[in-house]
């Protein structure tokens, strides 16, 4: 019995030196577009005509600080301030998310209690910028408050996956604008060549990347 072959000759082009030379130098500008825009795509800063913000309460203090500066600039009249549990240290200081955690400091700074709504979410194991978003969905229905533009203030690159996710808990009637505040752990411009930007960077393109696919495929619950 003659089994059939498996594999056969057959004539394929091969780069020659000039060839792999011109994809190498190819490869290496792409590669250099990419490390020196992708931040930049990540850290969006487009915020809307509103003077409704929500901020993530789980930023560095340094991003509720730029917060302060608007309120004294008269461009702010309504703070959402969202999160979830805080999971380290809530025995300490007294605050069991960071919703409360963001609007105490906020106070604190020198923000009136009385602009600020606290918008707790629970615990989920992955999701938690998404179920931030629906508590402050559920809040609007409640409260028949719906805002139709609103600007979120969050850090670095992990705005425009906040941008994404607000706008679709929050459905297409409201516009989503952001505000990315630069994270002082490394430089953006060169983020590549510090540990906390690598990991930080990697970390926000998967997860975007993991998002937007999850977001056209399936309905996130």
């Amino acid at each position: 019995m003659k089994f059939p072959a498996l594999f056969k000759n057959q004539k394929i082009y091969w780069p020659t030196p000039f060839g792999w030379t011109a994809v190498l130098a190819t490869a290496f500008i792409l590669i250099f577009i990419f490390l020196h825009n992708v931040y930049y795509f990540l850290a969006v800063t487009k915020p809307v005509d509103s003077n409704i913000f929500i901020v993530e309460g789980w930023v560095p203090d340094y991003c509720l600080e730029n917060v302060y500066e608007k309120y004294l600039n008269h461009s702010i009249a309504k703070i959402f301030v969202t999160g979830g549990p805080v999971e380290q240290g809530s025995y300490l200081i007294n605050f069991k998310n960071f919703a409360s955690l963001g609007a105490a400091s906020l106070e604190k700074l020198g923000i009136p209690d009385s602009l600020m709504i606290k918008i707790p979410a629970p615990y989920v194991q992955k999701d938690r910028t998404y179920t931030s978003a629906v508590a402050l969905k559920k809040w609007f229905l409640i409260h028949k408050n719906i805002n139709y533009k609103v600007n979120i203030v969050t850090l670095g690159v992990h705005a425009r996956r906040s941008k994404v996710l607000f706008q679709k808990a929050l459905s297409k009637s409201v516009t989503v604008g952001v505000i990315a505040i630069p994270d002082k752990d490394y430089d953006p411009t060169i983020w590549y060549l510090s540990s906390n930007g690598l990991k930080t960077v990697l970390v926000e393109i998967i997860s975007y990347v993991y998002t937007v696919i999850f977001l056209f495929h399936h309905d996130l619950k």
